[in-house]
């Protein structure tokens, strides 16, 4: 009996030498936490805040009409931790030629930074989710293979402004190498490359960066919403009626932005390695000249070059 106390106290003093020992080499350095880092670690969390907190989803949202679907109309409303609302479709029956209306409750429950929810009719439901794409857009998913209420399992609304709100008409002004947006006083590159070079979002972004046109190199990526002012791109002499890239991104779907889709006439967002089309754009300068002289100024090169 004493003699497996004192090995097991030897064995203690051993294990004690090693761990100093090793400390004095500096092969083992003790974890030490000062409060400083307790305290930058916390501010980081309270900086983070749910996507909801910053998100209004308050209001009308509108969804792109289908081939089964006239109209999709969503209406929300912020109750504590979720949203509660309607959904009214207005859809062709399978004769193709009445148009019926149906109104489905909407409950979205906000936790953390998930936003799920479900549609329910009566006894049936189906389950949601909601992903922003920016701040006046979001896409909502249907987890169920063959939804009740949609056509698709990807399903992308946007707020409903009211006359009063909605952006002014834009005057476009076509000239020799570019487009002149008057209203918001920028100018759309438009040269042979627009409707010959596609790339995905990154090059696309690297591209307006680096470009040098017109003896200027202020160009950049639009945003969504500055391509939404071109949506009818009649004003443009090098066109396609494919989809061009924009710089915005999706908030929520990462690895996606938005472009615009020339030939429906609309917005959407898709992966950022998906190849599309390029146009770039510059904010004109104040000390700018007239449009007609700048339009006599474009070399030959410039214009025919495909920048």
């Amino acid at each position: 009996m004493v003699l497996d106390i004192n090995l097991k106290y030897l064995a203690l003093l051993t294990t004690i030498f090693l761990f100093t020992a090793c400390v004095a080499e500096k092969k083992y350095t003790p974890l030490k936490i000062f409060k400083h880092n307790i305290q930058t670690v916390q501010a980081a969390k309270e900086k983070v805040k749910p996507i909801q907190e910053e998100f209004d989803f308050n209001g009308t949202w509108l969804a792109q009409a289908t081939s089964s679907f006239v109209q999709r109309k969503l209406s929300l409303n912020r109750v504590n931790n979720s949203l509660q609302g309607k959904l009214e479709l207005t859809y062709i029956t399978t004769r193709g030629v009445i148009y019926d209306q149906a109104s489905f409750d909407v409950i979205i429950y906000l936790k953390g930074e998930s936003i799920d929810g479900f549609i329910s009719s009566g006894s049936s439901s189906e389950n949601i989710s909601i992903f922003r794409d920016s701040n006046d857009a979001f896409t909502l998913k249907v987890h169920k293979q063959r939804s009740k209420y949609f056509d698709s399992s990807e399903i992308r609304f946007i707020k409903y402004k009211t006359k009063q709100t909605r952006e002014k008409k834009v005057e476009l002004i076509p000239a020799d190498g570019f487009v002149l947006d008057k209203t918001n006083k920028v100018i759309w590159q438009d040269a042979i490359g627009n409707k010959v070079l596609k790339s995905d979002y990154y090059a696309a972004l690297d591209y307006c960066k680096k470009l040098n046109y017109l003896s200027f190199d202020n160009w950049v990526l639009p945003t969504r919403k500055q391509l939404i002012t071109s949506i009818n791109n009649n004003n443009f002499k090098n066109k396609t009626n494919g989809d061009y890239w924009s710089q915005t991104a999706s908030l929520d779907q990462y690895g996606k932005a938005w472009y615009i889709d020339y030939e429906k006439a609309q917005m959407g967002v898709d992966i950022k390695t998906d190849k599309k089309y390029i146009r770039c754009i510059r904010k004109k300068e104040n000390n700018e000249k007239d449009i007609n002289n700048n339009a006599s100024s474009i070399s030959a090169s410039d214009r025919e070059s495909g920048k």
